[in-house]
């Protein structure tokens, strides 16, 4: 009796932004399309480099912590 005539089941952890987006069973072939979702946050992101001239930098938002550290160096 070969396994395809048996009952089983097979359990897979997936990795972390990772989800399964569809399966199909075809000629005892199972197939699953996997589909990677990386959050916007940790997504490489550019960053225009200036010609050397001082100019603030815009931030989208700031900790409490990166405030302080900001204004201790203001100081």
């Amino acid at each position: 009796m070969g396994i395809a005539t048996r009952a089983f089941e097979r359990r897979f952890e997936l990795a972390d932004f990772v989800r399964a987006e569809a399966a199909d069973m075809k000629d005892g072939l199972l197939s699953i399309e996997l589909v990677r979702e990386i959050p916007d946050a940790m997504k490489p992101r550019k960053i225009e480099i200036g010609s050397g001239e001082s100019r603030p930098i815009e931030v989208e938002s700031r900790s409490s912590e990166q405030e302080r550290q900001l204004e201790s160096v203001d100081a």
